[in-house]
């Protein structure tokens, strides 16, 4: 398996996305952790055995745009991300994740939205 970090600016990180998505790569996981510079996040997308990882240092008082319109299921890792360690994302989607989350689960949108409402009132 490969493994490449790329450091990236918050300002790029949709471009990134949507690059890593035109090359078949989907997303695996978002993290947080808090440095003494704000938040170090990073973003892993794998594609056959290769792993690409963004790393972005966010300034605490800065905001990170959203990847859900590219990935909609980053919609749980990007509110996981806000609601623990309070990290400034902005154009969460979470229609995105709805629709994805009915599609995949062949359940109507109302349906999912309850579910996932009720998911998400559990970590507030």
């Amino acid at each position: 398996m490969n493994t490449e970090f790329i450091s990236v600016n918050p300002e790029s990180v949709i471009d990134e996305a949507q690059k890593l998505n035109f090359n078949g790569y989907h997303l695996m996981q978002q993290g947080a952790t808090r440095i003494p510079e704000g938040y170090e996040l990073i973003y892993s997308f794998g594609k056959d055995l290769e792993v690409k990882q963004l790393k972005i240092t966010l300034p605490e008082d800065q905001e990170i745009s959203s990847i859900t319109s590219i990935y909609p299921c980053a919609f749980v890792y990007e509110n996981e991300m806000h609601d623990l360690f309070g990290v400034n994302i902005k154009m969460i989607n979470k229609a995105e994740f709805v629709a994805y989350y009915a599609d995949k689960n062949e359940i109507s949108k109302t349906q999912a939205k309850a579910e996932i409402d009720r998911f998400t009132e559990t970590f507030t």
